[in-house]
């Protein structure tokens, strides 16, 4: 069956890139189509209006890099053969000399992928059974229809079509105690193949070797059996009793390696569900111990978006020490923050102990710790910033005003008694701009000029009722002729 061609256009606004010339350029738009077949991609160059000689410039995203010269006519096509199915990313350069523009895309190759069970499953067998085991390949993906070749027997060389009937399907009777790699490869319409392996296991526990003894140490059986019961989720393969008693010789390491710890890794791998057992036991045999393995556990468990996986994969990068992340766990935990904004604090060189004190102080001001960073990278202490909380709360204001204060040269003391002081006619600002010397010193020129005033109205009222004249005559006298003299005013009435 021939694969349907998919056409893709890709029309982008012009960029240009004058080079000598500055009035000089490339005509617009540049159109770009591509034509999948198979592993063949048709380039389609459509520049409309252009007339003079162009050169294109390829990059085709599989290291094939091209420049086609003396380009005149388009459309113009270019025909690639990519070598295997991926997604490429592919640009383009026009140039007439003087100015270019450039393009690019995506195109996608698509080739099949293969998913192997049996019947059974787990294909874990022992010596009382028939030895049948029947495979089915589902295949996806890639171009109908597809061929199946098979390596049943685990020698290595795919020679076995399977069923004939049932394309996709294989069967095998086993009876040689031991394990057998199986083998499936797909190939599509285009060519292009993928494969998928399945181990098998015979057990026969009961086979003598020379001396009339079991052929394997029971220990290692009962691992290999207590292992074989995780496959698929959480054991990479099926292991014989032969291959455990190795690792316990020395065949992983080079030296010997405890039944104990190969069994305590199947205790923890039914505990921890996101792990294998050959994660776990790699973990120990990298020199760190399950306590650690066992820590990180229980903080993904209690951090969300973050598996024990993520973690693992975090250690083994060796970008961080485990004592920073089990740090950045628990202040995570602890503070309910951001596990990557801690950890990328504690690489930036700060303490534990100042990233802690540094959550604590946002979760009791209840802001992100990020808003703190404005302040303490201008140069405020973290004291300041919870010394001015503290402040503000005696104060009943706005914490962020206080610090404001202090960033300004403030002190402590003189932003208490300003805020004590502000009323509805006058600010804390304001008094702070002011001073508090100099506010408080107009405030009592202030209130000795309104207790004079008053004392004043007091005075005129009096006169104007003894003398049986108003007040208005009162005052006009006071601000006149006797230039704000009660004396003169008493006088001058008694005289007249």
């Amino acid at each position: 069956m021939k694969r349907a061609r998919l056409f893709t256009y890709i029309v982008l606004a012009t960029l240009l890139v004058p080079t000598t010339a500055a009035g000089a350029q490339v005509s617009s738009p540049l159109v770009v189509g591509t034509a999948v077949s198979c592993s063949s991609v048709e380039f389609v160059v459509n520049a409309p209006g252009v007339s003079p000689a162009y050169e294109l410039s390829w990059n085709l995203g599989d290291d094939v890099v091209l420049v086609e010269e003396g380009i005149s006519e388009f459309p113009h096509v270019l025909v690639h053969d990519y070598l295997a199915a991926g997604e490429y990313v592919w640009s383009i350069s026009i140039s007439d000399g003087t100015a270019s523009e450039q393009t690019g895309g995506t195109v996608s190759i698509e080739g099949p992928s293969v998913n192997l069970t049996s019947d059974p499953f787990p294909p874990l067998l022992n010596a009382e059974s028939d030895g049948l085991v029947t495979f089915l390949a589902e295949a996806e993906g890639g171009e109908t229809p597809y061929t199946y070749t098979w390596d049943l027997n685990g020698d290595g060389v795919l020679d076995d079509p399977g069923d004939p009937e049932s394309p996709g399907a294989a069967s095998y009777i086993y009876s040689e105690p031991g394990k057998v790699v199986v083998q499936v490869r797909v190939t599509d319409a285009c060519g292009f193949s993928a494969s998928a392996t399945l181990p098998v296991l015979l057990n026969d526990p009961e086979e003598e070797d020379e001396d009339g003894e079991g052929s394997c140490h029971p220990a290692a059986q009962k691992i290999a059996d207590g292992i074989n019961v995780l496959f698929p989720d959480q054991a990479e393969t099926l292991y014989t009793c032969e291959e455990i008693y190795d690792m316990f010789v020395g065949g992983l390491t080079g030296s010997q390696l405890g039944f104990g710890i190969l069994d305590h890794a199947i205790k923890l791998a039914e505990s921890i569900e996101d792990l294998t057992w050959e994660e776990i036991r790699d973990w120990h045999l990298d020199g760190t111990g399950w306590g650690m393995l066992a820590q990180l556990d229980r903080y993904a468990e209690a951090v969300d978006g973050i598996g024990i996986g993520d973690l693992l994969e975090l250690v083994k990068s060796g970008d961080y020490e485990f004592a920073d992340i089990r740090t950045a766990l628990r202040y995570t935990v602890r503070f309910d923050t951001n596990f990557e904004d801690v950890l990328a604090r504690l690489d930036a060189g700060a303490s534990p102990g100042e990233i802690g004190q540094l959550y604590r102080t946002a979760q009791e001001l209840d802001i992100d710790p990020t808003d703190l960073d404005t302040y303490l990278d201008a140069g405020v202490r973290l004291s300041d910033i919870k010394h001015a909380a503290k402040s503000a709360d005696q104060l009943g204001i706005d914490w962020v005003d206080v610090l404001d204060a202090v960033e300004a040269g403030h002190g402590w003391g003189e932003i208490k008694q300003a805020y004590q002081l502000a009323d509805d006619n006058v600010s804390a600002e304001e008094i702070l701009a002011m001073g508090i010397k100099e506010y408080r010193k107009q405030s009592r020129e202030q209130e000795q000029a309104t207790r004079q005033e008053e004392r004043d109205q007091r005075m005129a009222a009096q006169i104007a009722s003894k003398f049986g004249v108003s007040e208005d005559a009162v005052w006009a006298l006071y601000k006149g002729t006797c230039s704000s003299d009660w004396g003169c005013v008493r006088k001058y009435y008694q005289k007249n």
